[in-house]
């Protein structure tokens, strides 16, 4: 069990779960090999995804309404690209970033350094709406003063995502929806 509004909790979250599974603690050079070995079978299996129901109706409404939107991911920039691309979404943002440099870090850094760019880019980062799916997600926003909807259609479970304490929406027309009212 986690308290989601600890810094500590959310930015821990992998370590503690992989702890749990071993029953013991996991040294660097392990994690290493766990996060290489994730991301190996991850790239194996992102080809068969698909865009959630909704999702081009969604990000093209976004754009009818006269609102810019953002892409921000803890995925690789390169691999990201490519997944952008196969969906042919990439014309719905104003910005595609994935991570780069080493894996890991806090998501509020990479955050707070997409929402620099966004300000070089005249986009005022005041208007700025987080959509996630992860209580991470919720963290990160709060540490970089943004509202935070969150989308239950990832890998957590939807009492994990309400115990943050921002507003959950079930599907992602809605979660814009709710943001377009934050």
């Amino acid at each position: 069990q986690c308290d989601w509004s600890s810094d500590v909790c959310s930015s821990d979250l992998v370590s503690l779960l992989y702890e749990g599974l071993t029953g013991r603690k996991i040294e660097e050079a392990e994690w290493e090999k766990v996060d290489g070995e994730f991301h190996r079978v991850y790239n194996e299996r992102v080809g068969e995804a698909e865009l959630t129901d909704g999702a081009i109706d969604t990000l093209e409404s976004v754009l009818a309404a006269g609102q810019s939107q953002s892409l921000l991911s803890m995925y690789a920039h390169a691999d990201l690209l490519k997944v952008v691309d196969r969906f042919r979404i990439g014309a719905h943002f104003s910005v595609v970033q994935g991570l780069v440099g080493p894996p890991g870090g806090l998501k509020s850094t990479h955050l707070g350094r997409h929402l620099e760019d966004l300000d070089r880019r005249g986009i005022d980062r005041r208007g700025v709406v987080m959509i996630g799916d992860t209580p991470d997600d919720a963290n990160a926003a709060r540490e970089q003063g943004l509202h935070c909807v969150l989308y239950d259609g990832g890998s957590h479970h939807l009492h994990d995502l309400e115990a943050v304490g921002v507003p959950v929406a079930g599907t992602i027309s809605e979660a814009v929806e709710i943001a377009s009212r934050s």
